[in-house]
């Protein structure tokens, strides 16, 4: 379950996000997460489906190495307080215990 401090926080980051895809890779209540998965090591979020073309393609999906670095700082926030690193499901959200 999200904290009322995690929510507003993640409120305050979607307000200063310019977000031209209005935030699909969140939406849903989190639910829906883009694929993407979080190196802790590195800090680096690596897009694992955002960057695909589409009617608008997002603007925080940035070429590094062979990859594509996420550089949006909603989505960043999102992976560094949640365990959802399964590029295969998006469909839950867990938060991280402890």
């Amino acid at each position: 379950m999200i904290q009322p401090e995690e929510k507003l926080t993640l409120e305050e980051l979607k307000s200063q996000v310019k977000c031209p895809r209005d935030f699909m890779c969140v939406g849903a209540a989190l639910e829906d997460l883009c694929r993407a998965e979080f190196d802790a090591q590195s800090g680096i979020l690596e897009c694992l489906g955002c960057h695909d073309p589409g009617p608008i393609p997002c603007p925080f999906a940035k070429p590094f190495a062979a990859a594509f670095a996420c550089t949006c700082p909603l989505r960043i926030y999102i992976a560094q307080h949640f365990d959802q690193w399964s590029a295969e499901s998006t469909s839950v959200l867990k938060a991280r215990s402890g």
